[in-house]
């Protein structure tokens, strides 16, 4: 009997340190994980910041061109 309880602790002792290994594995995987999704939101971010900037100066550059055309065609006449 006592074998037998002996052999059943051994067994929950492997099954424990396996299941504590997977543990740490998956903690690391989750903090891989948000790593990488704040990277990932730190470039949609820049992205976005990019395009609006882009956005802006093609829209002052239109407007600034439009301004300067009217003035030559004026200049012209």
């Amino acid at each position: 009997m006592d074998s037998e309880i002996n052999a059943a602790k051994s067994e929950v002792a492997v099954e424990l340190e396996a299941l504590q290994v997977m543990v740490k594995e998956l903690k690391e995987e989750v903090m891989r994980s948000e790593r990488e999704s704040q990277k990932w939101q730190l470039m949609i971010k820049l992205c976005c910041f990019c395009l609006g900037l882009i956005i802006i100066v093609t829209v002052l550059g239109i407007l600034m061109f439009r301004k300067t055309n009217e003035q030559k065609l004026l200049l012209g006449y």
